[in-house]
């Protein structure tokens, strides 16, 4: 098994390109993951640096083998903004908030005490659909699904705020993400 984690940072004003090359690093990687890592080194590099030079941006990436303990790097030790992947963090914090008995996931959070933010299609729909209220754990859901914003704001706000999401991770073991 091979765990595939990358991080980007550009510039806002080439922030449009980025679906269309980010499915072009997937799918150009696709055919060659089933060889030895070793063998998919200069490949990957080659293509991050040729992302880096068409999007004029850095970029981050992260390939490491499970089963050998390979890895692929580069700008590994470089910091990224988090943008929606901090959505990620907030669920495993909820997550740990509910293994200590603060909060379940079928609390709920009615609808009408909370603004809804630009890009927020599930909870957009969950409130077409009827529903008065939505679940921490289908809030979580949203977010990791469809990046749902509305859905982060609610589960931020059950941690107690971006705050508490980052005296959170600085009290985890792995704090390199932050």
């Amino acid at each position: 098994m091979t765990l595939l984690t990358a991080g980007l940072a550009v510039k806002s004003d080439v922030m449009n390109e980025l679906p269309n090359q980010i499915r072009a690093i997937a799918i150009g990687f696709l055919p060659i993951l089933c060889l030895p890592i070793a063998a998919l080194a200069e490949p990957i590099i080659d293509a991050i640096h040729s992302i880096e030079r068409d999007l004029v941006a850095r970029v981050g990436f992260y390939l490491h083998d499970t089963q050998t303990g390979e890895v692929i790097a580069h700008a590994e030790d470089d910091r990224f903004p988090l943008n929606s992947t901090f959505k990620l963090l907030a669920c495993g914090a909820l997550l740990h908030r509910v293994e200590n008995g603060d909060v379940s996931l079928a609390d709920t959070v009615r609808l009408k005490d909370v603004e809804t933010v630009g890009y927020s299609p599930a909870i957009e729909a969950h409130s077409r659909a009827g529903s008065l209220d939505v679940s921490l754990g289908t809030a979580c859901s949203m977010m990791l699904s469809v990046s749902d914003n509305t859905a982060a704001n609610i589960v931020l706000s059950a941690l107690g705020g971006p705050e508490a999401l980052t005296a959170f991770l600085t009290c985890s073991p792995e704090t390199s993400s932050i």
